[in-house]
């Protein structure tokens, strides 16, 4: 569990790293916000826990959140629920394995809000 808690401190790092620099996105020609809706999402979603093996999944993903966005052309899904639109940026990238660099797909998600387009989360499909 304490490596749990060390991926947790060391995610919210990147994270508030992530909330006060401008990362522009050329898909959308536009910065995308981080705030701290995105990081109680990845933490609690709807006010529900994650499972630990989810949580430290999504810890390790969230370093490659900025490269994503900042190399992302195209948007890959476009989806409308409740009267909000969430936007998914994939990209296939070489993740930290256990002892080498495996490709994995990520997904990040972005929702559209008030103040702009505003980071939710990302995931490994």
């Amino acid at each position: 569990m304490a490596t749990l808690k060390k991926l947790k401190v060391e995610s919210w790092e990147t994270y508030k790293y992530l909330r006060n620099k401008k990362i522009y996105c050329p898909a959308f020609g536009e910065n995308i916000i981080f705030s701290l809706r995105g990081w109680y999402h990845l933490t609690k979603p709807a006010g529900h826990s994650r499972i630990p093996a989810d949580l430290s999944r999504r810890y390790r993903l969230l370093k490659y959140a900025e490269e994503i966005i900042t190399k992302s052309h195209t948007v890959q899904n476009v989806k409308t629920v409740n009267c909000k639109t969430f936007f998914a940026l994939e990209a296939v990238m070489p993740v930290d394995g256990n002892t080498t660099k495996i490709l994995k797909k990520i997904r990040v998600v972005i929702i559209d809000t008030k103040a702009g387009k505003t980071f939710l989360s990302i995931l490994d499909k």
